[in-house]
This record gives structure tokens, C-alpha cells and sequence, in this order.
């Protein structure tokens, strides 16, 4: 077997610099803790290597069972809360204010009221 690694030269033209440049300037959203700011954890689950699962919820109590599997995102569908809340399909009969005001408990700010430092994802369309 032949070893390249003596064959390839240890330093180029400006690797250094580089190297030195790359190792000084840290990305504070890949490193040291999660922030308690939802919006800033967000950014830096997704600027972290991996995947980021967010699974659909549509209440407090489904919001409540994904929290305690251990998901750090929440996706709160459109259709699902439409559905849980009104018996109907999606045909855009939720509107912004739906998700947003705390009317019959099955809004988004009621959502995040459980985990406040958890990102939610909130389908709201056009309605």
C-alpha cells in the first residue's frame, strides 16, 4: 500500500491564514448552549448538524404529548386545528386570529404558553 500523505504538501499558499482565520471566528448559533429565546433556538437547531423533527399538533393536548416525547419543535397544521376545533375541513374558515387570540383554548399562544423556550411553527393562511 502507498501512503499519498507524504506526497501532499503540508501547507499552501494561504492555507494558514485561513485555518487560523476559520479557527478564531466561532458561529454562536452552532455552539454552547440553546438559548431560552424560542425564535434564536429555532436558528440554531437548524444551523446544527442533524435533522430537526417538528411533529404536527393541533391542541394543548397534543402540544402536551409531543413536549413530553421529547420533540424541541412543534408544528401546529392549519388543517388539523381547524379540524380539532371546528369539526370541518380546511377550507381556509380558521383565520390568523384563530391561531393567535386565546379563544376556546386552541391557539397557538396557548400552545406556547406550555413550553415558552419551545419553537412553534404555525400554519396560519390566508383564512
Amino acid at each position: 500500500m502507498v501512503d499519498i500523505t507524504n506526497e501532499i504538501p503540508s501547507t499552501v499558499a494561504g492555507a494558514e491564514t485561513m485555518t487560523s482565520t476559520t479557527q478564531e471566528s466561532k458561529n454562536p448559533l452552532l455552539e454552547g448552549p440553546l438559548s431560552l429565546k424560542a425564535s434564536t433556538r429555532f436558528r440554531q437547531l437548524l444551523a446544527r448538524p442533524g435533522i430537526v423533527a417538528a411533529p404536527g399538533i393541533c391542541d394543548g393536548i397534543s402540544a402536551r404529548c409531543a413536549l413530553e416525547a421529547g420533540f424541541e419543535v412543534l408544528y401546529q397544521s392549519g388543517a388539523a386545528t381547524t379540524a380539532s376545533r371546528l369539526g370541518q375541513p380546511d377550507l381556509a374558515i380558521a383565520t390568523l386570529n384563530d391561531f393567535v387570540q386565546r379563544r376556546n383554548h386552541q391557539s397557538a399562544q396557548m400552545v406556547t404558553s406550555l413550553s415558552p423556550t419551545t419553537p412553534l411553527i404555525a400554519d396560519a393562511d390566508t383564512g
